[in-house]
């Protein structure tokens, strides 16, 4: 897996999280997270906000949470001496960390009346029908009840209803993708009601929001759970029944342990399934009604989630295998001797890029420490034997696997330089697939391994035969082939929007945004100008005058090298079949404000943001979407007024890299 792949998986899998239909578990997420934060520290990724996850994309009905964003945990130690100094030397809580569904469920005058899942941005999908249901079965509303305000819960499988659900013959039981927290949240996430419901539990375990009036249950609450976090659940007790509750052990910071934690962890994962432990202080704050945000950095000050390191290896390198990337970068996959861990057999493990193998003196022979964090991926985590500059020398002479030429250091890889690469032909072909011609049903992988079949590794060899070549006769006895035919059907046949021919030449610069632009430009009556005359000079002088003010010089430069005009000759292909739309929708501007240092003019950087879909504003409000500034902590009264609206504050840096990534991203389109 390439970092573009695991970084476009991350995003997917956030996603589907916040969706309420997630792919993996909270651990094997976590685990994707480490890796990517060791092989590329640096990725935009890990700065996005829910990695990339949009609320505006959930599927159903989507509402405002009263209290605000319903936010997570961020800080996640796998060691006791990374936890916070000052959670052991105040009262703190300890309770199990469900690996379940977040919920929200509101109440009016001791009445439930809606349930949103924990979504972002303050935006969840409306679960009330299937919670309405759960919570007939386990409410126990005492009289008198008249607590207005939202309580959290989970939505869960307890072990024994899950062992019930295998014994019906519910579940796939050897589907590793099927486990307990997907199962639930499918039940909960689906249009209809079904009778497997009654297998699901909501766990609550914290108030996140009350009226501030004077009733008597708010009263006791009010005067006893700001003080102390020990009444919310003596409070939740009072109308939820016992078992459904999570329990919480009071410490004074002395069994903050590592015996302590997992013994801890162990009695909570023996009832439902948990990925950790939850330590939380007593002075938590929360919300009032009305509020219209939290004070997140309060909230991640006062609660942190405590995760526990995968299992260990040690064993032996047997190769080390290198494959070339979309930007022709090796990238390494080392083969060890199989061994046992985490209940797989494991015998390949990333070692993240070509500089890793340098500087560890990597080579075959040598012995490495391997682990799956969230029991994911492999990947090394220590060095136990080196090569003694074997694998130095190596790296230093290592030549390209498709044309022979000798790789280049460019940052942390080892990069083709070649530009007639049979590599680049390849990658470029997968690019031009994957934006001319995918559908619904078949990966670009099964389309590659029919290509393959079929001996295509470029767009001349594809373009050099015909559909009634390429196609397969006998289709309709095969699904798989018969969704192919479809795929050759749009190269061969289908009419083209321009937007997707310039996304499909995999041209560096010239992604999502740069292309809208360009549909509605005069560029397409100059390429049609170019494709006819080939006439190099006029093209650019056409370009030059015409769009630098649309799209910039960089990227005018950018189109106009050798390897650029050859991808766009590649048009030629499906000339007579583009069109092109009236309208091309773009997206809104992004309101930003700025505040502090500049690395540059900040006048020249408002025009860099405005190019790249930002809108900046002059005063914080609650339309604005990030506080650009130097220094997140700075009392300022923008950093205030931003925290006091729960507007996320990014560095100059962050919104660079998420500006690089959007652009590259789309770009990119590594299907390796």
């Amino acid at each position: 897996m390439t970092i573009t792949e695991l970084e476009n998986k991350i995003i997917h899998l956030s996603q589907c999280y916040y969706e309420g239909h997630p792919e993996c578990s909270d651990a094997e997420f976590d685990g994707l997270l480490t890796y990517l934060q060791n092989a590329n520290p640096n990725s935009p990724t890990l700065s996005m906000t829910g990695y990339g996850y949009d609320p505006y994309k959930q599927v159903g009905e989507k509402e405002h949470h009263l209290y605000g964003d319903v936010i997570g945990i961020s800080k996640k130690p796998r060691d006791v001496n990374d936890i916070p100094k000052d959670f052991f030397n105040t009262n703190i809580m300890i309770s199990a960390k469900l690996d379940g569904l977040s919920m929200v469920c509101y109440f009016v005058n001791g009445k439930f009346t809606k349930a949103l899942t924990r979504g972002r941005n303050g935006i969840g999908i409306n679960r009330t029908d299937k919670i309405e249901k759960i919570l007939n079965r386990e409410l126990k509303i005492p009289n008198g009840f008249n607590f207005t305000g939202a309580i959290r819960g989970e939505v869960c499988i307890s072990n024994s209803q899950w062992e019930n659900m295998i014994a019906k013959g519910l579940i796939e039981k050897d589907n590793p993708s099927v486990n307990p927290r997907n199962v639930a949240a499918g039940i909960i996430g689906r249009d209809e009601i079904n009778d497997d419901i009654n297998f699901v539990d909501l766990v609550f375990y914290k108030v996140v929001g009350f009226n501030d009036d004077d009733n008597s249950w708010n009263k006791i609450y009010k005067e006893s759970i700001l003080e102390n976090k020990k009444y919310d659940v003596k409070f939740l007790r009072k109308f939820i029944k016992e078992e459904y509750i999570v329990d919480y052990i009071e410490d004074n910071g002395s069994q903050l342990n590592q015996n302590a934690l997992e013994t801890l962890y162990n009695r909570f994962n023996s009832i439902y399934t948990c990925d950790g432990c939850v330590i939380t202080k007593s002075d938590k704050n929360v919300s009032k009604l009305n509020d219209k945000y939290q004070n997140k950095i309060a909230l991640e000050n006062n609660e942190i989630a405590y995760k526990f390191e995968g299992e260990k290896v040690i064993t032996t390198i047997e190769n080390i295998r290198w494959k070339m990337s979309k930007g022709n970068k090796a990238i390494p996959v080392i083969n060890v001797t199989p061994i046992e861990l985490s209940g797989a057999i494991v015998q390949n493990a990333s070692a993240y890029n070509a500089k890793y193998i340098y500087e560890n003196d990597l080579d075959i022979g040598c012995q490495v420490e391997l682990t799956r964090s969230g029991e994911v991926i492999p990947y090394i985590t220590g060095i136990i034997t080196t090569s003694n500059g074997t694998g130095v020398e190596k790296l230093n002479n290592m030549c390209c696997p498709f044309c022979g030429n000798k790789l280049e250091w460019q940052g942390v890889d080892l990069v083709c330089t070649n530009v007639d690469c049979a590599n680049r032909d390849e990658q470029n072909l997968k690019v031009w697939i994957s934006n001319i011609a995918q559908i619904d049903g078949i990966s670009e992988k099964l389309i590659f391994k029919f290509l393959e079949e079929l001996n295509i590794n470029s767009l001349e060899e594809l373009y050099s035969k015909s559909y009634e070549e390429l196609e397969y006769k006998n289709a309709p006895n095969n699904s798989h082939k018969g969704k192919f035919n479809k795929v050759l059907s749009k190269l061969f046949n289908e009419s083209i929007n321009w937007y997707n021919a310039l996304m499909g030449l995999n041209i560096k610069m010239l992604g999502d945004k740069t292309s809208k632009k360009l549909v509605n430009t005069e560029l397409i009556t100059i390429i049609k100008e170019f494709l006819e005359t080939e006439d190099i000079s006029l093209f650019a002088n056409e370009v030059n005058k015409k769009l630098v003010n649309v799209v910039g010089p960089a990227f005018i430069e950018t189109l106009l090298i050798p390897d650029s005009l050859t991808k766009l000759k590649n048009l030629n292909y499906i000339k007579d079949r583009l069109y092109q739309d009236e309208i091309i929708e773009t997206k809104e501007l992004i309101p930003v404000v700025i505040t502090g240092k500049l690395s540059m003019p900040r006048k020249k950087f408002e025009e860099y943001l405005n190019e790249n879909g930002y809108e900046v504003k002059g005063a914080i409000t609650k339309e604005v979407k990030y506080l650009i500034t130097d220094n997140p902590q700075s009392g300022s009264s923008k950093n205030k007024k931003a925290d006091e609206l729960g507007i996320e504050k990014i560095t100059e840096e962050q919104i660079r890299n998420m500006i690089d990534f959007d652009k590259s991203s789309i770009s990119s389109n590594d299907i390796l």
